[in-house]
């Protein structure tokens, strides 16, 4: 374990009508083997009992910081604010509906200061809301440290092995530094900001460690967005897309992450497409949302080059290129 005089870390939590859930969550965090942590929460205008549970932690433990907002910003902006009140070194994120391991941040910090790393990742486990289950959604078999560029490739999907990254910042700790001198912020407006912001901390992180012993616990509602399938749920996914091509230009890295800002694109256009067949049902609103992925897709990038990376022997399985 780590002695320190001061905290190490801040545990950012949002938080938006969660109160079902929260006391799991901020119970999981304040039970840690490592105790020497802030914690912030940020109440984003929740319409349930979130405040009055959020307010009876607060006065029980000195080292939560309560930011209670008047009105709905999003989880992005809320990020934001829990990054620009941090002030520890390493930051976290947590979503208020998801738990740890009790060592988690232990294992995690161990595994940060040791390597001198900008990011340190750990594995997942998706648990599953009607079954009472989970399964591992990210495992790692050992720790190990490589650099930023390793992470991209692995975080599109261009490694033929076990290793994976998930683009999701909760499970990782991140060198605060790393984010406010690179000038990285969640996007303010939509969904899948997690796309953006672990991309771009990719691009700038020296080293990044991986955690093989501990995991960080997602929970999967059953209507949650993934369940939701709409186009503004597509929409959400390429505008962050294009806002991350449009930032990579203006930082003139565009040409070097090229190859690899395609292949998220298509790894993602694949993904929606997967998740359009898994929760639509009626064969012309199939074919339908096939399209609309399609149309989307060839607004940041041309339709040439994604038929050259995209896997053209999966397409053959979707009966609209038959």
């Amino acid at each position: 374990m780590i002695i320190l005089d001061k905290p190490l870390l801040t545990v950012i939590i949002p938080v938006y009508n969660t109160s079902e859930y929260i006391d799991r969550c901020i119970e999981s965090v304040i039970n840690q083997t490592e105790q020497n942590i802030d914690i912030i929460i940020i109440n984003d205008a929740s319409t349930d009992n979130s405040n009055a549970i959020i307010q009876n932690y607060a006065a029980a433990y000195p080292r939560i910081n309560y930011i209670n907002l008047p009105s709905n910003i999003g989880v992005g902006n809320a990020r934001n604010i829990g990054i620009s009140n941090a002030k520890t070194k390493y930051i976290a994120f947590i979503d208020s509906d998801d738990w740890v391991d009790t060592t988690y941040y232990e294992n995690m910090l161990e595994c940060m200061v040791i390597n001198h790393s900008d990011i340190c990742i750990s594995g997942i486990k998706t648990e599953l809301d009607d079954v009472y289950a989970w399964k591992y959604r990210y495992q790692y078999p050992s720790n190990f440290t490589v650099d930023g560029n390793f992470c991209i490739h692995a975080l599109t999907k261009q490694y033929n092995s076990d290793i994976s990254i998930s683009p999701i910042v909760n499970n990782k700790i991140y060198n605060k530094e790393l984010i406010l001198t690179n000038k990285i912020e969640f996007d303010k407006s939509r969904r899948a900001q997690d796309l953006f912001f672990s991309f771009m901390t990719f691009v700038y992180a020296s080293r990044v460690s991986i955690c093989c012993d501990c995991f960080y616990h997602y929970y999967q509602r059953n209507f949650s967005a993934t369940h939701n399938f709409s186009e503004q749920y597509v929409d959400d996914y390429f505008y962050i897309l294009y806002t991350l091509k449009s930032e990579l230009k203006e930082r003139k890295l565009y040409s070097k992450y090229q190859k690899e800002y395609i292949k998220y694109v298509n790894h993602y256009m694949t993904k929606l497409i997967n998740n359009m067949f898994n929760n639509v049902q009626k064969e012309d609103e199939q074919r339908y949302y096939f399209i609309y992925i399609l149309k989307k897709a060839s607004t940041i990038i041309s339709i040439e080059t994604i038929m050259e990376y995209i896997d053209i022997t999966k397409l053959k399985d979707f009966w609209i290129l038959r």
